[in-house]
């Protein structure tokens, strides 16, 4: 059997091996912290960019789709007046031509009575 002091030395020794391990492995895990932390730091950034950036996007085809639409309303309404124009001149038309039918109708009818007579 060993003497006390060599087996509390030897003990003291293994012991100083597991805290260097330890304090290895604490180490290890403080810089892999760190770099996930960076990580998240840089994710975290790039999902703000690309967030600004779906922002802008969602803004500028907002604008573009409510120009069209403001465009197709004035040509709608264009041609709205346009049409109502061309209906217009047509009832006018049609009035005039029933008139001149009525007009002749009338001469017509006086010529067929005239005759008569």
């Amino acid at each position: 059997m060993q003497p006390l002091e060599q087996r509390v030395s030897r003990l003291e020794g293994a012991y100083e091996q597991v805290d260097a391990r330890l304090s290895s492995i604490d180490h290890r895990l403080e810089r892999m912290e760190g770099k996930i932390d960076d990580v998240n730091a840089s994710l975290g950034a790039r999902i703000e960019n690309l967030d600004s950036k779906i922002d802008g996007v969602n803004a500028s085809l907002g604008a573009r789709i409510e120009n069209f639409r403001r465009s197709l309303d004035v040509k709608i309404e264009n041609l709205g007046q346009s049409l109502g124009a061309r209906i217009d001149g047509a009832v006018r038309l049609a009035i005039t031509v029933t008139l001149g039918v009525a007009t002749v109708q009338t001469a017509v009818l006086a010529v067929i009575i005239s005759l008569r007579r």
